[in-house]
């Protein structure tokens, strides 16, 4: 079976964090947590990985890789940009920039369910079962764990 690895770094000071960083991972657990039993329909696993980061490393808040790959380099004309962020800047008590994208033409510094689904597909290598996993995306459901698998297209 072949595995889908995502790691979502942010900066946490004792317990806390932005939140920009919060909206994403909660829109990356989202949609990971619909994607799992269709992806696992079709022998792909996904697994997501939390990594908290130290101060000197807060310019790499809010970045998502999957596969190793930083999410703003699998998706079309969307690329990493570093932002001013008030809210770590708060925390660490002076002006910080962190990660955010320009995705689809628009500056975002909030992941989305949609680029995390659209990358993940991307990085899917077969040609058959990218096929599957498109499909299987447009029935994305919100089972949590009961779901079956069997929804209908």
């Amino acid at each position: 079976m072949n595995t889908i690895n995502l790691e979502w770094f942010y900066y946490d000071k004792e317990g806390t964090t932005c939140s920009r960083c919060k909206s994403s991972i909660e829109n990356i657990r989202n949609i990971v947590r619909k994607m799992i039993t269709p992806l696992k329909n079709i022998k792909i696993d996904i697994s997501l990985k939390e990594i908290p980061l130290p101060e000197s490393e807060i310019n790499m808040s809010n970045a998502l890789k999957i596969n190793g790959t930083d999410i703003g380099a699998i998706l079309d004309n969307s690329n990493s940009v570093l932002i001013k962020c008030s809210d770590c800047s708060a925390l660490v008590g002076k002006e910080v920039k962190c990660i955010a994208y320009n995705y689809q033409g628009t500056n975002t510094d909030i992941i989305t369910e949609q680029m995390v689904q659209e990358a993940i597909l991307a990085m899917i290598s077969s040609p058959s079962a990218k096929a599957k996993a498109e499909a299987v995306s447009k029935v994305i459901c919100d089972c949590k764990d009961e779901c079956s698998g069997t929804h209908q297209i």
